[in-house]
Formats: structure tokens, sequence, C-alpha cells
């Protein structure tokens, strides 16, 4: 007979596939006919791999030393519970202070504290009653009803009451029994009190050989032993669980709800990593641009300043009294008729050889 295990390994354990074989190997050898099934456990407990219910004999964790201080939350136990044949086993590395939570999940502890146990459970079958009348059960019946005597009138002798023998079932009990099986009790007592009722006599004594009050059983009525009803669902609208619910109804409600809430944290993470990430794309690429444009701009800017620079000389004041002092085409005194372009003097008006003329005014326009 094959055996089923589930080997879950950390997400750092992915990096290094040998390990994971040599883990396998040892499973192998350790269990004959194995069959071996690997999932990373981080799936498993955001709900993104689901496990079958009772399906594998023993469940592996495989996972650095360091990972035992991250302790299991309470979801991926039951997860890891159901998943467990009765009997089997999740054993590897068991996390720090969670024997608590194994327990109340229904785990035992192994005596090395290196595994958790999933117990042996067995599922009763309810008993049957038998309401077919037999020759038991009419002898019974005349021991049903209390015997009654005559009371003496001249004897002033008190007597005490009979006391009534159990005729029902406790309170417990009771409710314990569907609607169906208490409409069959109640039958079979109305049948078995109305042949009683023919034992009497005009006196209304019966013989005290037929009142046996040991001989009475009402275990066969009363130890019933029933399942919960389910909670059905209808055609057309689910039904939701009951307050008390015992059915198990409300455990899958809850499981279910647990697993679309991580789902719905798993998409909103990606999606806000997402954003984050394609925002600061966004922020490095405008940053990019700002750059080449300040550097284009910057440049632009060099090509369009240039810088005049005016020698001494030039800046000197021009007396044409002076040899060497003239215009380049010797006629600056006579106006801006007669002056060059690049002549400095242009725009102002002639003046006579030997006048002053200096241009401070044309410096400071510079």
């Amino acid at each position: 007979m094959s055996v089923k295990i589930l080997l879950l390994f950390h997400p750092t354990i992915a990096t290094e596939p040998e390990r994971i074989d040599d883990t396998k190997n040892v499973l192998s050898n350790e269990y004959s006919n194995a069959q071996i099934t690997q999932y990373i456990i981080d799936r498993v407990a955001l709900g993104q791999q689901t496990l079958d219910d009772d399906t594998y004999d023993v469940i592996y964790y495989l996972a650095p030393r360091e990972a035992s201080k991250n302790e299991f939350n309470k979801q991926l136990t039951d997860y890891l519970y159901k998943a467990l044949k009765n009997g089997g086993k999740f054993t590897g590395l068991i996390p720090d202070n969670s024997t608590i939570l194994a327990i109340t999940t229904g785990f035992l502890i192994s005596d090395d504290e290196k595994s958790w146990l999933k117990p042996q459970t067995e599922k009763s079958a309810p008993a049957v009653v038998s309401l077919r009348r037999t020759k038991k059960n009419e002898d019974k019946a005349k021991t049903f009803l209390p015997s009654f005597k005559r009371l003496d009138i001249s004897k002033d002798v008190k007597t005490p009451a009979p006391s009534s023998p159990p005729t029902s079932i406790s309170d417990n009990e009771e409710k314990v029994l569907s609607v169906e099986q208490k409409k069959a009790k109640l039958n079979f007592l109305s049948n078995l009190t109305n042949e009683d009722n023919d034992n009497y006599g005009d006196d209304g004594k019966v013989d005290e050989d037929i009142l046996d009050d040991e001989a009475l059983e009402l275990g066969e009525i009363g130890n019933v032993i029933t399942e919960p009803v389910d909670c059905k669902t209808t055609g057309t609208k689910r039904r939701r669980a009951c307050k008390d619910c015992t059915c198990g109804l409300k455990e899958i409600e809850e499981a279910e709800e647990q697993r679309q809430k991580s789902i719905q944290r798993s998409l909103l993470s990606k999606m806000a990593a997402s954003a984050s990430k394609e925002a600061e794309e966004i922020e490095n690429r405008i940053k990019l641009r700002e750059k080449e444009e300040g550097a284009r701009s910057k440049a632009e800017s060099t090509k369009k300043k240039t810088i005049v620079r005016f020698t001494a000389d030039d800046m000197t004041e021009i007396d044409f009294t002076i040899e060497g002092k003239t215009g380049g085409c010797n006629s600056c005194s006579l106006g801006d008729a007669f002056r060059c372009d690049s002549c400095p003097f242009l725009g102002l008006p002639a003046f006579k050889p030997g006048q002053v003329v200096t241009i401070d005014s044309f410096g400071e326009d510079i």
C-alpha cells in the first residue's frame, strides 16, 4: 500500500534543489511505495494552493533552522490537520512555541516533541431500535405498569405510596432523539399501555407475578446515538449556518471567508507593489528628462552667450591731435555718414580734430 507524503518547503529552500532531492530520497527510503507531493508552504498559508482533506499520511516541513522562529497561524494549522489522514503525522522542522496551537487544533504531541500526530477517530453508527412486537416485548409489556392493592380501611396503617417506575428517559437523552424517533417511541409505549390494560380485572388488581421492575429495560430506547442534523442548502439560495451550528457548516464558511480575505490581501499587496514600482519608474523618467533638458538648455545658453572683452588700448581716450590715434578710416570726426560699420563713434555727432572724445558711455552699455 502506497504512503502519500506531502513535502512543504520554505521559499529559501527553493534555491537549493539538491537539498530537496536529498530529503525526497530520505523519505523514499523511510517509507516504502512513497508518493511525494511538494508545495511551497507560503502558497498553502495564503490559500493559493488548496489541500484535499484526509489525503496524506505524512506531512514533512523542510526549512532552514532559523525559520523555526516563524510561528504557524491558526489557519495554516487547520489546513495541515484537515489534510492528514487519521493517524497521520506532521514532522520535519517544528516551529517554536506552537505546542498550544497544535493541541487546540486537535493534534497530539509526540514524546520526543518532534512531530504532531492526528488521532484515530472512529465514527460510531447509530443504534437501531426494533419496533416489532416479539414475545420478549410482550413479556416486558406485562411488567410495565405498577401494581396497586386495595387499602383495608378497618386497619389504621399507613403504607408508603408505591414508587413509580422509570417511564421516561432523562431530559438530556430526550433532546438527543429526533422527531421521528420520538413519534416511534410514543407509539410503542402507547401500544404497550393499551395491551397492559387488558391484564386488569374488575377489582383493579394485577397479578404480582407479572410485575417485575428489574425486567424493564429502557436502554434500548434511551441510548439511541444520533448524529447532528446537517444545515442543508436549498436549490435557489445558499443557507447560512445556524447560531449554534454543530454540523460544521459554520467552520466551512469561516474557512471560505478567510480564504477570500487572504486572496484579497494578496491581490491588494501585489497591486500596491506594482503601483509603487510604476511610480518609481515614472519619477526616474521625470528626473532623467529634467536632467537632459537642463544639460541641453545649459549648452544652448553657452552657445548664445558671447563675451566681449576690450583691451586697455580699446578703452583709451582717442585724441586725434596725437599721431597714431586715428580711426581705421581716418574719417571718424566727420560724422556717421563717413564712419564704417564697426566704428565705435557711431551715433555721436561730428567733432573737430583735436577735440577729446571718450567712449565711457559706450563701455557702460556693454
